[in-house]
């Protein structure tokens, strides 16, 4: 149809009279975008397009906007131009791995499956026209399922969000012969704007990224199925931040409603995602941090920076009460040690409750839940606001964790788990199975230097809990001085 546009589809989208899945009312995704465009010329609001009722037996064609009408409908994320459908597919890919399927469906899968099922119901003259096909045999050869499934267009591609291997297999991975080899290569040919330097490097980290590709697929295929397992890291982020998108909450639940777009389900869904098409940001505050929570108006008109929020609001409150600390759990703020010593251990009471990955997480630019060690959480002999210290920078925690692994160096094995995490019963026999697990369990990054992070100017050494000679007693460790 590329070289033929006016041969291309118009396919109709409906809202339907009967109640469906909300998330599968095509007009949604596409009213919101309109009406965030502001395309209607006669229609500013939802409720003004939803009151028009059409002549009987008639149509009533809405006019545009002629100022829009050369508008881009599917923007780039990055660039003013159109979408690319490479970016489509990728994006696509990458939700299909996000919802927890190893090989995630196509384009050409979704498309498949339409024409497969219009097949049942339609004739072949109309579905050739529908599927814009001038050869009768194209269906059979390239779209119906063999054996009652399409196994066609299985997925190739490289993942964009990193290793996803297990740590121990990322560590051997990356202690492998040919890794090396790839990274020291790397390494003799710095960047440079020398072509053949550029395309060699390109090549090798092709070849890396390859690998990657394979170990992976092949870990997957290993793995034992358990249905019942816990969220990996990627996709537990939206448990955890969700409380400072309240649209998007919503949208998460209301989706999946069977309801028509004119129900008042239908409407909160429509206008959820208007709100989201004209938003800038993912985040607007965070709650317990909201603007108006700052005393010295010097932000007033900037962006919104949780940060000085949380400065200034602390350093007011303190200065009228002598203590003021936000709980990242609650979102409520406490301004007596006695209370917030009782807030502590009313959430060491629920441990089990809480998030299993204790990594500062931002979100949106927005600090969505502070840091936790699993170390000073297992430990019994501190006062509870010490094991429940928030670290609201990710390398002051990680500093602050990998001192006490470098504690354990030299130590006797075996070790536990610091908290007994719920898959990991046993004990550890070397030091760095603890920080496979730290990693996998707790999103702990392991130190692959062993050398000490520099701590960033946004947080100081004040009032961060050092290792404790009592708790390592408890992980079966010799007693030692602490410093």
């Amino acid at each position: 149809m590329t070289s033929t546009p006016d041969k291309r589809l118009q396919h109709a989208l409906y809202e339907g009279n009967e109640p469906g899945l909300l998330c599968f009312n095509p007009m949604i995704p596409f009213l919101a975008r309109l009406l965030a465009y502001g395309a209607f010329r006669d229609c500013r609001t939802i409720e003004d397009l939803l009151t028009i009722v059409p002549p009987e037996d008639e149509m009533l064609v809405l006019q545009w906007k002629d100022n829009l009408l050369e508008t881009l409908f599917f923007k780039s994320q990055s660039t003013d131009n159109i979408g690319s459908a490479a970016a489509f597919s990728h994006g696509q890919r990458l939700l299909g791995l996000r919802a927890g399927y190893a090989t995630p469906s196509s384009h050409h899968d979704i498309r498949a499956e339409a024409l497969h099922l219009m097949n049942l119901f339609e004739s072949e003259a109309t579905r050739m026209v529908y599927a814009g096909h001038t050869d009768p045999n194209t269906l059979p050869k390239h779209y119906l399922p063999r054996n009652g499934a399409d196994s066609q267009a299985p997925y190739h591609g490289q993942k964009k969000r990193g290793i996803c291997l297990p740590a121990k297999k990322q560590f051997e991975f990356e202690n492998s012969t040919e890794f090396i080899r790839i990274t020291k290569e790397l390494v003799k040919r710095p960047g440079t704007s020398d072509s053949k330097s550029s395309q060699e490097r390109i090549k090798l980290y092709t070849e890396k990224w390859k690998m990657l590709a394979k170990e992976l697929r092949d870990c997957q295929k290993r793995q034992p199925v358990k249905h019942d397992d816990a969220l990996g890291y990627h996709r537990a982020i939206f448990d955890r931040a969700w409380f400072m998108m309240p649209e998007r909450d919503r949208l998460a639940q209301n989706l999946f409603k069977i309801d028509t777009l004119r129900s008042p389900i239908g409407l909160a869904v429509l206008h959820d995602m208007l709100a989201l098409y004209q938003k800038s940001s993912n985040v607007e505050y965070r709650p317990g941090l909201e603007p108006d929570k700052c005393p010295c108006g010097k932000r007033n008109g900037s962006s919104y920076d949780w940060r000085h929020v949380n400065t200034c609001f602390k350093a007011a409150m303190a200065k009228v009460y002598g203590f003021a600390e936000l709980c990242f759990l609650c979102n409520e703020w406490f301004h007596c040690t006695e209370a917030w010593d009782a807030d502590c251990q009313h959430h060491m009471d629920h441990l089990d409750h809480l998030l299993v990955w204790c990594d500062p997480l931002t979100y949106g630019g927005v600090l969505a839940r502070a840091g936790y060690c699993p170390f000073c959480l297992g430990d019994r002999n501190v006062p509870v606001s010490v094991r429940m210290h928030q670290f609201k920078i990710r390398w002051t925690w990680l500093d602050h964790i990998q001192t006490h692994i470098r504690t354990l160096e030299g130590g006797y094995m075996p070790v536990h788990c610091p908290i007994l995490h719920p898959t990991w019963l046993g004990v550890f026999e070397s030091i760095q199975e603890p920080q496979f697990h730290l990693q996998d369990a707790f999103g702990v990054e392991r130190n692959r230097d062993s050398t000490k992070i520099k701590r960033p100017r946004h947080e100081t050494a004040s009032n961060i809990p050092r290792p404790f000679s009592e708790f390592h007693s408890f992980l079966g460790l010799k007693c030692y001085t602490c410093r």
